[in-house]
């Protein structure tokens, strides 16, 4: 039985592949100096930003309590969308309730208001932006 076992071992030993040696990675040769390394970073990080500021730019052109004269920050951005977008909410939940009431006036009361004039907002954390909490 102890020859079997040994006579298994040796095969299975057999079978496996041998384990491959890794070889050390070669260090990434920079074709660019540490300037032009320097100079790439500073110009993408400066294209990102003047993207960051178009959009930023574009939201105050859209939001009107922001004014494209105001100094104005990220966060007064932020909060000032965050508050038109509540109102929108309010005004289009408001509108759909006039709607409705005025069908229901008609005696319409199969009409169902379409899927595109609806806007619920996403559950989320505490609440406090929730025109449903104001």
């Amino acid at each position: 039985m102890k020859r079997e076992n040994e006579a298994v071992n040796e095969a299975s030993a057999h079978l496996e592949e041998p384990k491959k040696k890794r070889k050390p990675r070669a260090k990434k040769l920079n074709k660019l100096s540490k300037e032009e390394v320097r100079k790439n970073h500073v110009s993408s990080e400066k294209k990102r930003r003047e993207m960051v500021r178009t959009i930023y730019d574009d939201l105050v052109n859209v939001i009107p309590d922001l004014q494209p004269s105001e100094n104005r920050s990220e966060m007064v951005i932020y909060l000032k969308t965050i508050n038109h977008l509540n109102w929108l909410y309010r005004s289009n939940m408001k509108l759909r309730r006039q709607l409705e009431k005025k069908y229901q006036e008609e005696g319409k009361t199969d009409y169902k208001i379409p899927e595109n004039l609806i806007w619920e907002l996403k559950p989320h954390g505490s609440g406090e932006n929730d025109p449903k909490h104001q």
